[in-house]
């Protein structure tokens, strides 16, 4: 008993220092209280088997909402914290090209009992998950064929990244058997997987078409958003050159797995000479639970004097002369350099010599 209250004062000790630092280091991530947790979309595929004559092997998907009570995390032993967890409500409907419509539940008279556990002790995620699920089909079919249950329940596992654990799916490709409302052996859940479906937008990349600017003129910047989520999404990105907005894309629509490429000409006119770094940000949308990927930073860009094409902070000759070897190139000519594009108009002429020319001997006070 001893042993027991000192596990739950530790449990509780830890409990109060999460949401301390999760109040002051955003990036921290903390094991909730006990509650339930309701998901909305989740997507079960059941490899189903049928015996008989004529039996069958099909792959069945059916969708709905899963419900799991989560209790107060623990700290066991090996110092690895858990959280014991229950489906106590599921719905999953589809359409098999066999029987036709079904309906999934969670078994109303066996518990589909499971467990959060750490990976490592003091690192919540990633963690690995279970459940032992009992579930039963409901079909169109006659007695004693209508409902279809296991006895042994269905073991199925996951790594998962969040609680509730949007974008993980728990599998098991053992095989288990199904009986019908007589307790007769009827069938079988080979391969079986249940998905939980997420919001999630992600950043993969932001990038400038040159490494130098001259201050006043403009710099091509190209973002890269994807929809790594479940659900199409319309979400704004808002872009930085360190701390300063310097674009924003408003109503941004992807369809689940697409990406897009966001670009715009960044005019450097009002921002002080120096180095900036690019970065982007997606704006969470609703229910989005994994926004570590949100965020994208990548290496700076230099707004310098004009002319200065190296980035050393003064015109001289090998600026002029850099400038002079590429005359007549454009992108994809072996001579291209874009940071001899002083104007940005995707071609290296007597315009961008003369403005390098005109600049020679400035130095960056």
């Amino acid at each position: 008993m001893t042993h027991n209250i000192g596990l739950a004062k530790k449990a509780c000790l830890l409990m109060l220092v999460c949401a301390f630092l999760a109040a002051i280091v955003p990036d921290v991530f903390c094991y909730p209280p006990a509650g339930i947790d309701y998901m909305e979309y989740t997507t079960a595929t059941i490899e189903l088997q049928i015996y008989g004559s004529p039996g069958f092997t099909e792959t069945l998907t059916a969708t709905g909402p899963t419900t799991v009570n989560r209790s107060d995390p623990t700290v066991p032993e090996d110092n690895r914290t858990e959280i014991d967890t229950e489906i106590i409500s599921m719905t999953l409907t589809g359409n098999s090209p066999n029987i036709g419509p079904i309906t999934i539940i969670q078994s109303p008279s066996k518990a589909s009992t499971g467990k959060i556990k750490q990976q490592s002790p003091g690192q919540d995620f990633p963690a690995d998950s279970y459940f032992d699920v009992y579930i039963e089909i409901k079909t169109k079919l006659l007695y004693p064929l209508g409902t279809l249950h296991n006895d042994v329940p269905k073991h199925m596992s996951a790594v998962i990244y969040s609680i509730p654990p949007s974008g993980s799916t728990y599998e098991n490709l053992t095989t288990i058997y199904l009986f019908d409302e007589s307790d007769s052996l009827v069938g079988a859940m080979l391969a079986t997987r249940h998905h939980v479906d997420a919001h999630d937008i992600a950043i993969i990349d932001i990038a400038g078409s040159k490494a130098f600017v001259g201050q006043g003129y403009g710099i091509n910047i190209t973002t890269m958003a994807i929809n790594q989520g479940d659900f199409a999404e319309s979400f704004s990105v808002t872009i930085y050159g360190n701390e300063t907005v310097i674009a924003t894309f408003a109503d941004v629509i992807l369809s689940s797995g697409a990406s897009t490429h966001l670009n715009f000409t960044w005019n450097t006119a009002g921002f002080a000479k120096g180095n900036y770094t690019l970065s982007a940000y997606a704006w969470p949308v609703e229910n989005e639970t994994d926004i570590d990927n949100n965020n994208f930073t990548d290496s700076w860009i230099k707004v310098t004097i004009v002319g200065d094409v190296n980035g050393d902070g003064k015109v001289n000759l090998i600026d002029v002369f850099s400038v002079a070897l590429a005359f007549g190139s454009y992108p994809g000519h072996p001579k291209w350099n874009p940071n001899y594009d002083i104007n940005n108009d995707g071609k290296i002429n007597l315009l961008d010599y003369f403005k390098t020319a005109l600049n020679f001997g400035k130095t960056d006070p």
